[in-house]
């Protein structure tokens, strides 16, 4: 059984155009890349949208991974408002009111990488400065991602 899965990801990795197993870093540039063909890109000239790759840290970490108990725990950042999601004025702020509605978006992306997607939430937001909303996207494990150091 795991030599089929080996082949497969092999067969996978061919028709993603991935050559060679990647680091965190550059795991996060793809998947940035990825989003924005998709029409998800993130826009904002301010912090937070970061290529971090592997990260422990908590907080605004930019497009990163985390290790999850065999799992891999990404953020990214999109740029809510162009890829339409609405906004409303409220007393804190402009906030998104319906930033759930990317996650299949978000989740296709992910799979056409090559990763099975466990969930996808939207998990912060600017209120302010910008438009930026960032999700959690709990994937599994590919062999051609490296683990972290």
């Amino acid at each position: 059984m795991r030599q089929v899965a080996t082949e497969l990801t092999s067969i996978a990795r061919l028709i993603l155009g991935i050559q060679k197993a990647m680091e965190g870093k550059e795991v996060a540039k793809l998947v940035a890349q990825s989003l924005a063909k998709a029409g998800m890109p993130r826009l904002s000239k301010y912090s937070g949208g970061e290529i971090t790759g592997w990260t422990r840290s908590i907080g605004s970490t930019g497009f990163s991974l985390r290790d999850a108990k065999g799992n891999i725990e990404f953020n990214v950042v999109i740029s809510g408002k162009n890829a339409g999601v609405k906004y409303e004025e409220t007393s804190k702020g402009h906030e998104p009111v319906d930033a759930k509605k990317l996650c299949p978006k978000i989740t296709a992306v992910f799979k056409r990488l090559g990763f099975k997607v466990k969930s996808c939430k939207a998990t912060s937001w600017q209120l302010v400065f910008d438009d930026d909303i960032g999700y959690t996207v709990v994937t599994d494990w590919p062999e051609w991602v490296l683990p972290t150091n």
